[in-house]
């Protein structure tokens, strides 16, 4: 789930993040800057979770 998938869902979340926060009245620049930190380290753990669950091998 590394390839392709990961990368559309996590396009998903930035972008769901993202209205969020616009909702909350955000400027969109940071808005867009924080949902993209976010969703890069919401990744990161995900990936290393599978890594360490076996659910993807370790290169």
């Amino acid at each position: 789930m590394k390839g392709p998938k990961l990368k559309g869902k996590s396009a998903l979340t930035r972008r769901g993040i993202y209205e969020g926060l616009l909702e909350r009245g955000w400027e969109p620049v940071n808005a867009k800057r924080y949902a993209t930190e976010l969703t890069t380290k919401l990744r990161e753990d995900a990936i290393n979770f599978a890594k360490k669950q076996g659910y993807i091998k370790c290169p």
